[in-house]
């Protein structure tokens, strides 16, 4: 029984030694390990120990403006959403002004850009649209209870994850107007369903969390309650890929080569040549032709593919790409250190080393390149 309960502390201690290990870590020795995946590590956004100018607590979703001069960071512990200067990591400003969020006693879940000068942020159960100054109230039927994701088609259809409810819901959106008529549903049949079970299917989501439309208008969800990421076809709402496991029917979390522990986010180059996924504490690259149960070319934040990353909790990327070089900045949203990390990286034509053999990398100072 001692000997029980001594093997219990040793590790419960070892938990929470490595949590405050990752937590006290300096931003630039994240991500430690690698496989064919160069990120050079630049600087950080926020900090809950931070000053009081740059703090964040518990930051789940961000967007890089399309002008590229801001990151506007949703930030679920002050519900609220900040805005800070492209390389002015310090200091923020409200975005928008907090009067035209909802009420304090609401968490803002979600934003994304939808025109030039338009953003809409989510809220439950209002949606807030700011539209060139002008802001409008939405609230869509049917609404969301836990509206995680967006994404925004480029024309008039804006796609909204619904995490608790198994669901995303496809709204017909107005920069001018609050009518929301619901268009297309995906992960139920009818939008008040509540007594379907939840297992994985072809037709069944788990829990929704993010979104992306690829370049060709293909919707990718990432569903965390079954472990895996699915493609729908442009207008179907029935998927034609999944990754992270096996088949539609699977839901086995692993952290392997093919397969996903806990997918929060996926995001795509411009060309959609190149994939990023989020899976918890590491981010796996793929590349096209993207099929189904597709194993990774490369992975940040661990020496291969079957061990745990060494990051936080990743819950959201993004990437500015370098025109014409196979290269750009990444950014990566750190719930658990309050953090959005932003380094180099470049992916190049196509991976040739061993997917099991780490190169070496270089840190010197002509280069400023790491190889993890």
């Amino acid at each position: 029984m001692i000997k029980s309960c001594f093997l219990i502390f040793v590790i419960v201690l070892s938990l929470l030694s490595l949590s405050l290990a990752r937590y006290m870590a300096t931003p630039a020795d994240y991500g430690t390990g690698n496989v064919n995946f160069e990120w050079n590590y630049l600087n950080y956004f926020g900090d809950r120990a931070g000053s009081t100018t740059n703090i964040l607590d518990t930051p789940t979703n961000f967007i890089i403006t399309s002008d590229g001069n801001s990151i506007i960071i949703v930030d679920e512990g002050t519900r609220s959403a900040k805005s800070f200067a492209q390389n002015n990591f310090t200091s923020f400003t409200f975005f928008p002004d907090q009067s035209l969020l909802p009420n304090s006693t609401r968490t803002v879940y979600a934003i994304e850009q939808i025109g030039s000068n338009s953003y809409i942020i989510t809220s439950v159960p209002n949606f807030i649209l700011f539209n060139a100054g002008n802001v409008i109230s939405i609230t869509p039927s049917p609404t969301a209870r836990f509206p995680s994701g967006l994404a925004f088609d480029g024309s008039s259809i804006l796609y909204v994850a619904d995490y608790t409810s198994g669901r995303v819901l496809a709204y017909s959106i107005s920069l001018n107007t609050n009518a929301t008529p619901l268009l297309r549903l995906y992960g139920k049949t009818v939008s008040n369903d509540t007594t379907t079970p939840r297992v994985p299917s072809a037709s069944n989501l788990g829990s929704p969390y993010q979104l992306q439309i690829d370049c060709s208008g293909n919707l990718w969800i990432t569903d965390l309650g079954f472990n895996r990421i699915l493609r729908y076809p442009n207008g179907s709402t029935t998927p034609d890929l999944v990754w992270g496991q096996p088949d539609f029917v699977s839901n086995d979390p692993t952290s392997t080569q093919n397969g996903f522990a806990v997918p929060y986010d996926l995001i795509f180059n411009n060309d959609c040549s190149v994939a990023f996924v989020a899976d918890g504490a590491r981010v796996l690259r793929f590349r096209a032709p993207f099929t189904s149960n597709q194993g990774a070319e490369a992975v940040l934040g661990a020496g291969n593919f079957t061990t745990e990353g060494t990051f936080g909790r990743l819950r959201k990327l993004q990437l500015r790409e370098n025109v014409g070089d196979n290269s750009g900045v990444l950014y990566m949203c750190d719930d658990l250190t309050s953090r959005v990390l932003v380094g180099n990286t470049r992916w190049g034509p196509a991976a040739t080393p061993s997917p099991s053999v780490s190169p070496v990398g270089t840190t010197g100072a002509a280069t400023n390149l790491k190889s993890w």
